[in-house]
């Protein structure tokens, strides 16, 4: 606060603010909104489809999947027309993913396994990591606490 300035009346004590009812019902409606937000763009908003190359989790060869990262999973198939996925990553919370800038290589690591891809390029590589990292942290607002959204 600038030199000789007064410090704002906040109602009460010095320095203190108190919540009226009105004021509660808004940091409710922001903790709903926020909450129905995140659940939209985990659901459906984030959509990215593509070719990836996946590691094998036994044998460690590597395959080309066409891949379709929608509804807080990674689903990827062996043909784009294929009506069952191969396999799928299911996001959490609890998810991360692991990258570096200049790599075309990241990992998506669940409580189950750590899947690893290699995409075309680094740049497209980061294009997955960003959609990826998204729904991660949709779904980690989803599992949060209203007081946390709202700090």
């Amino acid at each position: 606060m600038a030199h000789g300035t007064r410090a704002p009346d906040l109602g009460g004590r010095r320095g203190t603010l108190s919540l009226d009812d009105d004021d509660k019902r808004m940091n409710c409606s922001a903790a709903f909104l926020t909450r129905w937000i995140s659940a939209q763009i985990f659901k459906e908003v984030v959509e990215k489809h593509g070719y990836l190359t996946k590691q094998g989790f036994v044998r460690k060869n590597w395959k080309r999947r066409y891949c379709i990262l929608q509804s807080g999973k990674l689903a990827y198939y062996k043909h784009p027309q294929d009506k069952r996925p191969a396999g799928e990553v299911i996001l959490s919370e609890r998810s991360s993913i692991l990258s570096s800038e200049n790599d075309p290589y990241f990992r998506v690591v669940t409580e189950a396994r750590t899947f690893t891809f290699c995409a075309d390029s680094a740049i497209e590589a980061n294009e997955w990591v960003y959609a990826l990292r998204i729904l991660v942290r949709c779904a980690a607002l989803l599992q949060c606490p209203n007081d946390t959204l709202l700090s």
